[in-house]
């Protein structure tokens, strides 16, 4: 399936299509917002029961053809890194709070003031955090971003993007979600996990500015916040984050570091580059704020509490032909450039995992004009990903693949720790 091949790049970069058909989730009656995945609606394309069941049988994802989608994991080869990408046997303890990177080509909605659910961004959404599903109730919200042809004319014209009402749609979400989700039967709050990615990211690093950066009552609640492919940055002379300065992304929160048990209530962050493809200014990974970095945070790192400099294992998971059914995204001539390499696995089930196929580190390049930190990833990316990611923007559509497994063990461990202090 050709259209299989244009999704993985959409889960990651910015490619959509009008053709698919509407998925049945009406806005919430009691808030107004569009959920794409949210417990306790009448049809869930995540499959998640309103009590957030764990799912002892395969997840199965609805697509809008009424074609089912197993999100099982099938395991490639001998791994030592262990298990802990499975579904989880209890009913997850925190939430996840998931916002799509760049998948509409035209705007959505086309008409009218609610952007409406659509094949494509259900199947970027499970190609990214599809395996979290039984370690989080997932709330994902639907929000007007950027298409594609509006970001590209922001690059060309160097105009500052994202200024349509994409962001003001996941404040709003987010607003909605801690008012009438967060808050348990007797009162108390469940912890969170941001997600994000690309378009995504940068939406949520806004929402972290605004919602709970230096506000304690709800920082208390924030389990990790993930946001790849975006540009979060700190301070050459503190590149673990925190501490009040005027260019950092966040004022407040850190960077995770490698240490057990993982710590809680800090962000992850990075952009991945293949080795021997440094990323220049153009990039992503770029900083042209004096004495700023872009941040990186290995999962695999965090995982193993190995040094941040060290090239250690990567458990990836790539999403499978048989998941991605049923979506056709990005018609024949679409970022033909950026797709022609990208492979996706054919197997019964829904993702693939490859542990150990590839290796990571944190890299850091000064340059003359500014500097690029980013996730490098060695190893057998012919095998794994199909393409050497030599360009700018490296290997941005696997940023999730590439350390899913990584980032699904972490995660609960960060899980793990909210919960015993909470």
């Amino acid at each position: 399936m050709r259209h299989v091949i244009r999704m993985i790049t959409a889960a990651a970069l910015a490619v959509g299509s009008v053709s698919g058909m509407a998925v049945a989730a009406p806005p919430d009656a009691t808030t107004g917002t569009v959920w794409l995945c949210r417990p306790g609606m009448a049809v869930d394309p995540c499959d998640q029961d309103a009590d957030g069941r764990p799912g002892a049988q395969p997840r199965l994802a609805r697509y809008p053809d009424g074609s089912r989608a197993a999100l099982s994991v099938t395991t490639v080869g001998h791994s030592d890194l262990g298990d802990e990408t499975a579904t989880a046997s209890a009913p997850p303890g925190v939430d996840c709070f998931y916002v799509y990177p760049t998948v509409d080509l035209v705007p959505n909605p086309v008409t009218g003031d609610r952007p409406q659910p659509r094949a494509e961004e259900l199947a970027v959404l499970l190609a990214q955090v599809g395996p979290l599903l039984g370690h989080c109730r997932m709330f994902a919200p639907l929000y007007r971003q950027d298409t594609l042809p509006q970001l590209a004319q922001h690059v060309a014209t160097g105009s500052d993007g994202y200024a349509g009402p994409g962001f003001a749609d996941v404040l709003a979400a987010w607003d909605d979600y801690w008012a009438h989700d967060n808050v348990g039967p007797g009162g108390d709050r469940r912890g969170v996990i941001l997600l994000g990615h690309s378009q995504g990211s940068v939406a949520l690093e806004q929402l972290i500015r605004d919602r709970i950066d230096g506000r304690p009552d709800t920082t208390a609640h924030l389990v990790s916040a993930v946001l790849l492919g975006g540009k979060v940055q700190v301070p050459d002379d503190r590149p673990t984050g925190g501490g009040a300065d005027p260019d950092s992304t966040f004022q407040h929160l850190p960077l995770c570091g490698a240490s057990a048990p993982v710590p809680a209530g800090c962000v992850i962050a990075y952009s991945a580059y293949a080795a021997g493809h440094e990323p220049g200014s153009k990039s992503l990974a770029w900083s042209s704020a004096p004495g700023h970095r872009i941040a990186c945070v290995d999962p695999a790192a965090l995982r193993h509490t190995a040094d941040p400099a060290a090239r250690t294992p990567l458990d990836t998971v790539m999403p499978t032909r048989n998941l991605l059914q049923g979506t056709d995204i990005a018609p024949a001539g679409h970022l033909t450039a950026v797709l022609r390499d990208y492979r996706v696995p054919s197997t019964a089930t829904g993702f693939t995992r490859s542990p150990g196929l590839l290796t990571s580190t944190c890299r850091y390049g000064p340059g003359r004009d500014g500097s690029a930190a980013w996730l490098e990833i060695g190893g057998d990316l012919d095998a794994v990903l199909g393409t050497a990611g030599d360009t700018q923007l490296g290997l941005h559509v696997a940023d999730y693949s590439v350390a899913l497994g990584d980032l699904a063990a972490v995660l609960d461990r960060q899980s793990a720790t909210w919960l015993a202090r909470r």
